[in-house]
């Protein structure tokens, strides 16, 4: 589905992250980080959508290049991701850790 919007789910024994490829494209053009670089180039406030992306395939490639991009130690951007999700159910109380003791 290529509007499907972002979800997180558990299927069967798999952590599964989706997004609908027209979603990714129109939240990725409107991301609110281009703002300040338009801003910057232009000094005025900048249309919708921020920067347009003229080519879907190789923008999808490049995202994923970026998201599978190792790290010296072999760490990608998702290891991170899932590292600071871990951490951040942790410290806000995860019933799922062990009891400290």
């Amino acid at each position: 589905m290529k509007d499907r919007p972002l979800t997180v789910g558990l299927e069967k024994d798999e952590l599964v992250i989706r997004i609908g490829l027209d979603i990714l494209i129109y939240a990725s053009e409107r991301q609110q980080d281009f703002w300040s670089i338009m801003y910057d180039k232009t000094g005025k406030c900048p249309e919708e959508p921020y920067v347009k992306i003229v080519d879907d395939a190789e923008f999808i490639s490049d995202v994923i290049s970026e998201l599978n991009k190792e790290e010296e130690d072999g760490t990608t951007p998702i290891h991170r991701l899932l590292d600071k999700a871990v951490m951040d159910a942790y410290e806000n109380g995860s019933l799922g850790f062990a009891d400290e003791d």
